[in-house]
C-alpha cells in the first residue's frame, strides 16, 4: 500500500528541517518522496508561505533546458521542465517574480524575489547569476525530498566558481521577450569538456556543518544554508577539483 501524506505531516516535516519565519529559501523538490499527495500543490505554497512569514521569500527552479536558440523565453509565460509540479505552483502564483536568464531562471514570491531581475540574464552560473544572489543573501536550501545528486543545482554553480577542469565555458544563442522586447542573448554555460562519465554531489553531505536531515515516506530531504555549502565545496575543491567525479 502507498503511504499517503496529508499537510499537517508535511508542516512538520518542514518546519523540522529548520524552515521558520523570515527564512529566504531556494526549494527544490520530488515530492515522489511522500507518496500519494492529500493536498493541492497550491496548499503546500500557502504553507511555506505562512512558516515563513511576510519577511520571507520562497523561489524555486524554473529551468527551461528544452528551449533552444530558436526558441522565445517569456519569463512571465514559459513553462518549466524537469524540476516538478512544486515549481510550477510556485511559477503560477499569482505574486511570482521570475528571472530572466533563459537557462537557469527561477521563480520567487517574497521580499527578495524582486532581486531576481537584477541578475544578469547571460550568465547561468557564476558571477551575477541567480545562485550569486542566493550566496551573497546566504539562502537556505530546501531539497524536499531529494538529495544532492538529483537536485542541488547551486553544486553546478560552485564547478563554475572554482572553474573545474572537467567543465568549460561556452556560449549559447537564445531568445528572451522581456517589457515587450525580443532581445538575442549569449548565454554563458559551464558545460562539460572531457568525457565524464558521472558526477555525484552526494560525496559533498559529510563534509557540511549544520545540515539538517529529515526522512520522508521513501526518501529523505535537507536543508543547509548556502554559505555552508559554500564555503565547504570551495575548500574541498581548491584541494581535489575532481573530487565530485566518481570513478
Amino acid at each position: 500500500m502507498i503511504i499517503e501524506t496529508d499537510i499537517e505531516y508535511m508542516k512538520k516535516h518542514i518546519i523540522a528541517l529548520g524552515v521558520s519565519s523570515g527564512d529566504n529559501l531556494i526549494v527544490h523538490s520530488s515530492l515522489f518522496a511522500f507518496g500519494r499527495l492529500k493536498f493541492e500543490l497550491t496548499a503546500l505554497v500557502e504553507l511555506f508561505l505562512s512558516l515563513i512569514g511576510p519577511e520571507g521569500s520562497l523561489i524555486v527552479p524554473t529551468y527551461t533546458f528544452h528551449l533552444g536558440e530558436n526558441d522565445l523565453y517569456v519569463p512571465d509565460k514559459t513553462t518549466s521542465e524537469g524540476v516538478g509540479l512544486f515549481s510550477e505552483a510556485v511559477r503560477r502564483h499569482d505574486n511570482t517574480v521570475r528571472s530572466y536568464c533563459p537557462i537557469h531562471n527561477h521563480a520567487g514570491i517574497g521580499l527578495q524575489a524582486e532581486q531576481l531581475k537584477l541578475s544578469d540574464p547571460e550568465f547561468s552560473f557564476g558571477m551575477n547569476s541567480d545562485f550569486d544572489l542566493f550566496h551573497k543573501r546566504n539562502f537556505k536550501i530546501i531539497l524536499l525530498g531529494s538529495d544532492f545528486s538529483n537536485s542541488c543545482t547551486y553544486l553546478h554553480h560552485m564547478e563554475a566558481v572554482a572553474n573545474v577542469p572537467y567543465r568549460k565555458w561556452i556560449k549559447l544563442k537564445r531568445i528572451i521577450r522581456c517589457d515587450g522586447k525580443i532581445k538575442e542573448l549569449s548565454c554563458n554555460y559551464f558545460a562539460r569538456n572531457e568525457k565524464i562519465v558521472k558526477t555525484s554531489f552526494n560525496r559533498i553531505i559529510p563534509y557540511l556543518n549544520n545540515l539538517i536531515t529529515e526522512q520522508s515516506a521513501y526518501g529523505k530531504s535537507y536543508a543547509v544554508l548556502t554559505e555552508d555549502l559554500h564555503q565547504a565545496t570551495i575548500a574541498i575543491l581548491n584541494k581535489d577539483p575532481y573530487f565530485f567525479v566518481k570513478e
